[in-house]
């Protein structure tokens, strides 16, 4: 763990420092970038909280065809930095790193980004929890809205090498498929510690 700290003193002999705030947990070599539909305030906030305090990296908030919490384009500076703010109070909550929030896009424009590894959240896809555990590099995992992700959406993402994954044999809130999917990426099951005593 690695911690910010202030130099308080200094001597040809001694070195007196303060340590500020919470030790933070050191970045994890994958890197995963969750790229969720804008979801209405309560339900985002949730995602933005609890994808921070599992090491998520950064979020991509989308514009999807059915996403149904609208924003004006003059609110998007606006509803970034209080979205930055709610990332940061979870990173010192959790002691995790901050998750950068980008600015909002088109699911269009999200589609082409590179990235080692690009997963669609998308029941026809294989399982997650098949999948062997993610390597090292910057993973995407895309989350659509409320009523799911158009067909003309999917076929894009699928067309520019997005690969469809299941979380659940359920049909999972978006907020819960973020948390779910975040939750496998960065904390592969293996090598979780033995919880029995």
């Amino acid at each position: 763990m690695a911690s910010a700290a202030e130099i308080v003193a200094l001597d040809k002999d001694e070195l007196l420092f303060r340590v500020q705030g919470a030790p933070r947990a050191p970045i994890a070599a994958t890197r995963v970038r969750v790229c969720i539909s804008v979801l209405p305030e309560q339900a985002f906030d949730l995602v933005l909280q609890k994808c921070t305090e599992l090491g998520a990296a950064e979020c991509q908030p989308m514009l999807c065809a059915h996403t149904v919490a609208r924003m004006r384009p003059d609110d998007a500076g606006r509803k970034c930095a209080r979205w930055q703010r709610i990332c940061d109070e979870a990173a010192v909550q959790s002691g995790s790193a901050p998750m950068r929030v980008l600015p909002p896009a088109a699911a269009q424009a999200v589609w082409p980004a590179a990235a080692a590894t690009r997963l669609l959240a998308d029941q026809s896809g294989a399982w997650l929890a098949a999948l062997p555990p993610p390597h090292d590099g910057t993973i995407m995992i895309a989350i659509g809205p409320e009523g799911g992700f158009a067909d003309a959406e999917r076929a894009a993402a699928v067309q520019h090498g997005w690969h469809p994954v299941a979380l659940s044999p359920h049909t999972l809130r978006a907020e819960t498929a973020a948390v779910a999917a975040c939750a496998r990426l960065i904390i592969p099951h293996k090598e979780l510690p033995c919880l029995s005593r």
